[in-house]
């Protein structure tokens, strides 16, 4: 085999794609590289001491709070410093969203027992997080509610990454 000097050659076009860029410490969020042209090897910058060597896609979760510049790198024979694309990402505390149908004083942003929403949607709808998550108190939730497709309306609709978890159990 004969190696040939300047066989990967030319500027890349490289552009980073993040499912979420508002999130919650410690839940993972998926990366995605477009990398048109040719390249030796590419990098991964997470900006919290991570890195990942030629992956296409990544997932990864941030274990503190701050504002990250995860920046994607591509590199070839005309490019060794590489070629980059960046996306930022807010990482914070875990927002929380309360829901208790008995509530006569609901306000958003429904952070507190004493304001919490009265149905279940309007809860999921307050969060914007990725992660974040929508307590339910005990109770019955006859109100509320989103259409999704057609005419047809469903009691929640989840069309986030969330979790919606029951304060005492199913029960």
């Amino acid at each position: 085999m004969r190696w040939f000097s300047g066989s990967i050659t030319r500027r890349a076009d490289v552009s980073a794609w993040v499912s979420d860029t508002n999130v919650a410490i410690g839940f993972p969020i998926r990366f995605l590289a477009n990398i048109e042209g040719r390249t030796t090897r590419s990098v991964w910058d997470f900006g919290d001491g991570t890195l990942l060597s030629n992956k296409p896609y990544a997932s990864h979760a941030f274990s503190s709070n701050g504002v990250y510049a995860v920046l994607l790198r591509a590199f070839n024979e005309s490019y060794p410093l590489g070629m980059a694309a960046t996306v930022t990402v807010v990482v914070s505390v875990q927002d929380d969203s309360l829901c208790e149908h008995r509530q006569f004083t609901p306000a958003a942003p429904y952070t507190s027992w004493a304001m919490a929403a009265t149905n279940i949607q309007n809860a999921l709808d307050m969060v914007t997080q990725a992660g974040a998550l929508v307590l339910v108190s005990n109770g019955l939730y006859a109100t509320g509610g989103r259409v999704v497709y057609g005419a047809l309306t469903n009691r929640i609709a989840i069309t986030k990454p969330v979790t919606v978890r029951s304060v005492n159990g199913p029960g």
